[in-house]
C-alpha cells in the first residue's frame, strides 16, 4: 500500500503557484501499466478523490514509446514502468518497488519441474509477453 500512496501523493505537483487556489484542481495524466494500476492503484483512487476532490485522474495502458517525449513536453504528468533501470538525463525517475517476476507454464512442459529457469534455458523458447505494459 506505501507504493500506491507514494504513487498518487502528488499535492506539490498539483498546488500552481500564485494562483490563489485553495485546494489542487485539473486532471492528472498517468501512464501506468495494467498489472501496476489493477493491484496498487485500484485500493487508494477512493482516498485520493477524498483528499483532491477536484482532481480528476486519466489512467492510460503504458506503451513506452514516444513515452520520454510525452513526459518532457507535459503531455504526460507520470509514468510507472515495470524496468531494472531506467535513465534519462532530462526526466526524473524513482524506483518504487520490486515486483516479482513469475513464469506460467503446462504441467507437462520441461520447465514445469524447474524452480527457477535461468535465462538461458529460455533461450529459443517461445514467450508470450504484454507489449502494451510499460515492461
Amino acid at each position: 500500500m506505501d507504493q500506491a500512496e507514494k504513487i498518487l501523493d502528488i499535492e506539490e505537483e498539483l498546488r500552481v503557484e500564485g494562483t490563489g487556489q485553495k485546494e489542487p484542481q485539473g486532471t492528472l495524466s498517468i501512464r501506468i501499466p495494467v498489472t501496476i494500476s489493477t493491484y496498487y492503484v485500484t485500493p487508494i483512487i477512493h482516498a485520493f478523490h477524498k483528499r483532491y476532490p477536484m482532481v480528476g485522474l486519466d489512467f492510460m495502458s503504458c506503451s513506452y514509446y514516444s513515452l520520454q517525449q510525452e513526459l518532457q513536453s507535459g503531455m504526460l504528468n507520470r509514468a510507472f514502468i515495470i524496468s531494472d533501470n531506467f535513465e534519462d538525463e532530462k526526466l526524473n525517475s524513482e524506483p518504487l518497488c520490486k515486483i516479482p517476476l513469475v513464469m506460467v507454464t503446462n504441467p507437462n512442459n520441461k520447465f514445469a519441474s524447474k524452480s527457477s529457469p535461468s535465462v538461458q534455458d529460455l533461450k529459443g523458447e517461445t514467450i508470450f509477453i504484454a507489449k502494451n505494459d510499460c515492461s
